[in-house]
């Protein structure tokens, strides 16, 4: 198995590109490197990885595998930006549409279905 450190864990935003077809899927990442996959911070990787969302030390395909299924609060909203829509919210709106989020004790992170999340985003 092989480990993988970087500078910039920004420049690994690859996990539903073509590229990461090219890479080990056994690459191993800490958990401050696979946040940067993630876009979030080490402190939520390591709730997921408490959770039991992820191993303490992922590996592409456990990262590719995660961001299929779930998604954070933070990318639906940078998503719902992306599509000029300003939410304050997100939180709220998605509970009145009836979906609900995977809590993560004690920061009370919200990790939610994508396939939920999807018609939201296409309706937008």
């Amino acid at each position: 198995m092989a480990s993988l450190a970087v500078r910039d864990a920004a420049a690994l935003q690859f996990l539903n590109d073509a590229v990461s077809s090219s890479l080990d899927p056994g690459i191993v990442f800490t958990q401050q490197d696979a946040a940067g996959v993630l876009k979030t911070t080490p402190v939520i990787v390591n709730q997921l990885v408490r959770e039991g969302f992820l191993s303490r030390k992922p590996t592409v395909t456990e990262l590719g595998a995660f961001e299929r299924e779930f998604i954070l609060t933070s990318e639906i909203t940078e998503r719902f930006s992306a599509l000029g829509q300003k939410l304050r919210d997100v939180p709220r709106i998605l509970r009145a549409a009836g979906i609900q989020p995977h809590v993560l004790e004690p920061k009370k992170t919200l990790v939610w279905q994508r396939r939920e999340i999807k018609p939201l985003l296409a309706a937008a």
